[in-house]
C-alpha cells in the first residue's frame, strides 16, 4: 500500500475510533462532526474533518420551498487531496440540505461550498485557479446512537472563474456523530 493511501485509511481509523469513544452521548441531531475518505480513478485521494451546524435563518428562507422533512445546514469541511503528483489543503463552507426518507434511517444530501485549495496546479492537472466551487450529492444512513455513514459524489471546479477548469470528481465514505 503506498504511503498516501495508508495515511488515508490510518486518518479514517482515527476518525471511527474517536467517533466510536462518543457513542454514549445523548446525540440531539442539532450538529454532526465527521471524516470523510475518498478518491477516483485517476488517483486523486482525499481525506476530510467534516462539521455540519444547523441553519436555522436558511431553513426559515427556503421553508416554503423545501419538501416536508428537509432540514437546512452549514457544512464545513477541511482536509487535503493528493494526486497529479502533488498535493494541496482545502478548506469549504457551504450550505446543505438534508432530505429524510419517511419511516427510513435513510437520507439524502446536497450542497454546494466555495471551496478554497492551497495547490491547484499540479502535473498537467491545473485547475485554474485557489477557488472552487464543491458541488456534491450523498446516501447515508443513521446506523444508530448517533452514528451515520454515508456515500457521496462530489464535483468540484470553479464554475469558469479562469481560464482551465477542468473540474475533479471524486467519491467519498464519510461516518459522523451527531451531537
Amino acid at each position: 500500500m503506498n504511503r498516501s493511501r495508508a495515511t488515508l485509511w490510518a486518518g479514517a481509523a482515527l476518525g471511527v475510533g474517536l467517533l466510536a469513544t462518543s457513542a454514549t452521548a445523548a446525540p440531539t441531531a442539532d450538529a454532526e462532526i465527521g471524516v470523510r475518505v475518498g478518491g477516483n480513478d485517476e488517483g486523486v485521494e482525499a481525506m476530510a474533518a467534516t462539521l455540519v451546524l444547523p441553519a436555522a435563518a436558511l431553513h426559515r428562507l427556503l421553508e416554503d420551498w423545501l419538501p416536508d422533512r428537509t432540514e437546512a445546514s452549514w457544512e464545513i469541511g477541511a482536509g487535503r487531496w493528493r494526486g497529479y503528483g502533488d498535493d494541496a489543503t482545502f478548506i469549504a463552507a457551504g450550505p446543505l440540505l438534508h432530505y429524510s426518507f419517511r419511516d427510513t434511517p435513510l437520507a439524502l444530501r446536497l450542497g454546494i461550498q466555495p471551496t478554497v485549495m492551497s495547490d491547484f496546479d499540479a502535473e498537467g492537472k491545473d485547475l485554474g485557479g485557489p477557488v472552487q466551487f464543491t458541488s456534491h450529492l450523498g446516501l447515508e444512513w443513521s446506523v444508530g446512537g448517533g452514528l451515520i455513514t454515508s456515500l457521496r459524489i462530489q464535483h468540484t471546479s470553479n464554475a469558469r472563474l479562469y481560464e482551465q477548469n477542468p473540474g475533479v470528481n471524486l467519491v467519498a465514505i464519510g461516518l459522523s456523530r451527531q451531537f
